[in-house]
Order: structure tokens, then sequence, then C-alpha cells
């Protein structure tokens, strides 16, 4: 039988520090630790986690130097997993950003798959811990 594995799920789009702050309150306040971070977003905001944004200020996040990668040093644990999930549309293209009703329905057609496929993997012992902003 497979080992426990928690896994952070996260909806982002321009708060890219919502990933740190709920590994903050998961593992230290709570004593959770998550072995792996999903992160479900638009292409735009894969953009910014990897590659952040000089002109608004933003760092990347994932990566080599990323806060999250200076986060885990910080804390003294190892970085976790990390997969990045880009938001599709129903016909299968992938959703730069959310600007009208129908990019907002699909992406949320697109969280609701990417959850159940989640839910449906071959590791039933995981427990997920959600956090959408």
């Amino acid at each position: 039988m497979p080992a426990q594995k928690n896994i952070l799920l996260v909806v982002i789009q321009e708060n890219l520090n919502i990933i740190t702050q709920s590994l903050y309150c998961l593992e230290n306040q709570r004593h959770i630790k998550i072995n792996e971070i999903v992160a479900i977003t638009t292409a735009l905001g894969k953009d910014l986690l990897l590659n952040g944004d000089v002109v608004n200020g933003y760092k990347a996040v994932i990566g080599a130097n990323g806060v999250l990668e200076q986060f885990c040093k910080e804390y003294k644990r190892e970085p976790p997993k990390v997969e990045i999930e880009v938001l599709k549309n129903r016909r299968g293209y992938l959703i730069n950003d959310l600007v009208n009703p129908k990019s907002v329905k699909d992406s949320a057609n697109s969280i609701l798959s990417i959850f159940v496929n989640l839910l449906c993997s071959d590791n039933i012992q995981s427990s997920i811990k959600c956090c959408v902003n």
C-alpha cells in the first residue's frame, strides 16, 4: 500500500504568494507536511509562476531561485513536487486569461475536470488540501 501523500491544490491567477502562504499555514500551524503542489492557472498565470513579472514586481515562484525554493531553504525542508495545470476551454485550447463570462465558465469546467482526475489517480492514499484565490 502506498504511503500517505498530502497534495496542495491551488487555483491561482495573480496572487502568487498564495502557494507559500498556504504551505506555511498547513505545515507550521496545522502540522501537515505537503508532498506535492498542483497549481491550476491560466497560460498567463503559468508564465508568471515560472518567470515572474519584473515590471509589476512579481518574482518567479517555481524554479531555481524562485520564491518557493527560497521558502523551502528558509524552513529547512525539501521542495515539494510541483505540477502546473493550465486551464483549457471546451475545445481543449489553453485559456490565456479570464476576460469574459465564457472564459470563466470554461475555466470552472476545466478546474472540475482537473480535480476529478486528481481524485481518480492511482494513488488513493492521498489527502488533498485546496486553496482558491
